[in-house]
């Protein structure tokens, strides 16, 4: 919806659904998201739309006809647990490198999105069971992962 509003002006409405609408929105996401994001969200909206047909009258296939966002090929980069030491090893010059390098472990060490980092606090922390706990911002989805030993060392230097 954010993103249907930022590419409109306005709320989207039924009446927002033509052809050039419906351009207007992918327009928006080819140039403000990822291929594949753009892609998603797009069969997200066709979704709705063809959900609600009976009632809007909307014509999904008429109105995307023409508009396709193709899926790419994801790239897969990682670094290896000795280029991650690497990292930890490193000697922070400045504030600002010392809460980057805190961000980027604890995100390496528990999978969590700079957006989840920077939600996290100590009551996300289960002692007993050693685990992380929390609701990732992008996804609504609960995750449990598991404490890495030195997360606690970083975790005030993300802030």
């Amino acid at each position: 919806m954010k993103k249907m509003e930022a590419a409109l002006g306005h709320v989207p409405v039924w009446e927002d659904f033509t052809r050039h609408g419906a351009s207007v929105i992918i327009g928006y996401l080819r140039e403000n998201c990822a291929p594949n994001s753009a892609r998603t969200y797009s069969a997200e909206i066709k979704s709705v739309l063809n959900e609600y047909g009976d009632v809007t009258g909307i014509n999904v296939k008429d109105i995307f006809s023409r508009i396709r966002i193709r899926q790419v090929p994801v790239i897969s980069v990682y670094l290896t647990p000795e280029e991650i030491r690497l990292i930890e090893r490193y000697e922070p010059l400045r504030p600002i490198e010392r809460s980057v390098k805190a961000r980027f472990l604890l995100e390496s060490w528990c999978g969590a999105r700079m957006s989840d980092i920077s939600m996290l606090q100590k009551e996300n922390i289960d002692f007993e069971s050693m685990t992380i706990k929390y609701v990732s911002q992008k996804t609504g989805i609960m995750a449990e992962v598991p404490l890495h030993s030195k997360f606690m060392d970083y975790l005030d230097d993300a802030r």
